[in-house]
């Protein structure tokens, strides 16, 4: 059985979090800021705050690039670099990126972007030196999760 305290407060970040979805449904990508409202609104709040989140490319040792992503949650141990008069983009080392988020407003009409966004992310590969971690290591492959609001 779910633990009833968890499961009320989830309850509630999932309104939130819909709500501000609701209020700007019709809106340009732009003005919408769905990725501003997950990362404000839920992970930067319930992640530790040693994470650093932020929006750009990242790219490999071996020179690989991603694209655009639109979260990526950083490690705190790498430098990661402004992209300065571009707002908040930021190029990303690989081994800094310890995960990527695809926010979408309508998962399932833009599942192929979500696709598109895992495929140009898939051949950059992480190289760790020497590492410390509790229980398995991190994979050379940077981990990508989608969210939606809707489908």
């Amino acid at each position: 059985m779910p633990n009833q305290h968890v499961l009320q407060r989830l309850t509630g970040l999932q309104s939130i979090l819909n709500g501000v979805h609701q209020s700007s449904v019709g809106l340009s990508s732009a003005t919408i800021g769905q990725e501003r409202a997950f990362v404000d609104e839920f992970l930067s709040k319930v992640l530790p705050p040693i994470y650093r989140f932020g929006t750009g490319d990242a790219t490999d040792a071996a020179g690989a690039k991603s694209g655009q992503l639109d979260v990526v949650v950083e490690y705190p141990f790498a430098p990661s670099l402004p992209m300065v008069g571009a707002g908040q983009s930021r190029l990303y080392l690989a081994e800094s990126a310890a995960a990527v988020i695809e926010v979408k407003s309508n998962l399932s009409n833009q599942w192929n972007d979500a696709v598109n966004t895992a495929k140009a992310l898939a051949p950059l590969k992480r190289s760790f030196g020497a590492t410390m971690s509790f229980g398995a290591g991190p994979q050379p492959q940077i981990p990508m999760f989608a969210v939606g609001y809707t489908g």
